[in-house]
């Protein structure tokens, strides 16, 4: 097991504040010397951390649209000096500033946005929202010639402060008679090679499945040594790229025995492992669940390259575990409606089930059907893009 990230979580005030470039230096600079000193700390002890990262508040909340393409490259270049390399600046549901969005990518580098789909008082999921992101989300794919820049982005529903994972992590609002500084950290964990040898040793009896070792306790005493501490993402989160095939989940899976990764009994492993999570006594945040992002692991790539599961039966079972839609290569000229439609789908799961789920879709600019992807990117595995109907 290694740590994915320490995530710290800052509030920045309003762009109106006479002060507000200043604190927004300081503040984002007390953040990434605190991840600094926290990863060496907990290096210092045996773990590995994969990444720091810093969350804000939603940035609606300190930028109006219009100005929203200038003050994000000032946080930008902020990263820059500061070293920061993973900024979220949270969700917005304004189609203001979702149109806003593909053009700010493009002119920043270290910085996650994300589409909060609400939804309605009767109930119903705001379809122009989920409109509003599957064009944000097209017109995102093309900023690289690889589609890559929708790492960046993604639409979510029913998502609450405090998640360490991007990018649809953010923190809580600018209380402006509260604390100067609004901090606050979580860790997000991958944990994936816990899950392949749980299995492994539980193919007779699925009820074998207990929680691993006692290594979030660990990491959690670690934790409370510092200030104020947010809990654990006890996600099953996999090991990255070509690398983390022997970790992957679809290996996992499959040495239950039950078949390959897709087949019947699929759903069931899903909520098996997520009951596991949800009962670790510890203090959790975020999904504290399954993750299935499919370009993040080899043996999900792989199975989903050769259509082992289709896009909606990784919807399926996300209704039992993890973070939704993650990941997934579409062929480039999808259309709004079926990208819209998809994402309606998981923002009604999400509320229908009361839990955070979020969408990463990539459009692969040029493709159609059953092409490869072609990134470069040693924490990504290629596979054959789909279309939506």
């Amino acid at each position: 097991m290694r740590i994915r990230t320490l995530t710290t979580f800052v509030s920045l005030p309003p762009a109106n504040d006479p002060n507000h470039l200043v604190d927004w230096d300081r503040i984002l600079r007390k953040a990434a010397a605190f991840n600094l000193h926290g990863k060496a700390h907990l290096e210092q002890v045996g773990y590995e951390v994969q990444t720091t990262r810093i969350t804000t508040n939603p940035f609606p909340e300190f930028t109006s649209a219009e100005e929203s393409v200038k003050n994000c490259k000032i946080l930008d270049g902020i990263c820059a000096n500061a070293k920061v390399n993973l900024l979220s600046v949270g969700p917005t549901s304004d189609p203001d500033y979702i149109k806003r969005i593909p053009e700010i990518m493009e002119a920043t580098k270290y910085i996650s946005y994300s589409v909060a789909i609400p939804r309605r008082p009767n109930g119903v999921i705001d379809l122009k929202t989920a409109t509003h992101a599957a064009a944000a989300i097209l017109a995102i794919s093309c900023i690289e010639s690889t589609g890559a820049a929708n790492f960046r982005f993604c639409a979510t529903a029913n998502i609450t402060p405090g998640i360490p994972f991007f990018p649809v992590g953010y923190s809580l609002s600018y209380d402006q008679g509260g604390e100067r500084d609004q901090i606050s950290f979580a860790l997000g964990l991958e944990c994936s090679d816990l899950v392949v040898r749980a299995f492994g040793g539980a193919r007779e009896e699925w009820e074998g499945v207990d929680n691993g070792d006692d290594e979030g306790e660990s990491v959690l005493d670690v934790a409370e040594r510092w200030l104020k501490y947010d809990g654990i993402d006890v996600s099953i989160a996999p090991a990255c790229g070509l690398d983390g095939l022997a970790d992957s989940i679809a290996i996992a899976y499959e040495r239950l025995g039950l078949g390959g990764f897709g087949a019947n009994g699929t759903l069931a492993v899903s909520g098996l492992v997520t009951g596991v999570i949800k009962s670790l006594d510890i203090k959790k945040c975020g999904y504290s669940g399954l993750m299935l992002p499919i370009m993040e692991d080899a043996g999900l790539a792989e199975r989903f390259g050769r259509r082992a599961f289709s896009v909606q039966e990784v919807l399926l079972y996300s209704s039992v575990c993890g973070c939704g839609l993650d990941c997934i290569p579409i062929v480039g000229d999808t259309p709004v409606k079926p990208l819209a439609n998809l994402l309606a789908d998981m923002a009604t799961l999400a509320f229908k089930l009361n839990k955070p789920l979020s969408a990463r879709i990539f459009p692969i600019p040029g493709t159609v059907a059953g092409d490869l992807t072609c990134f470069d990117d040693p924490l990504l595995v290629n596979t054959q893009v789909v279309g939506l109907v």
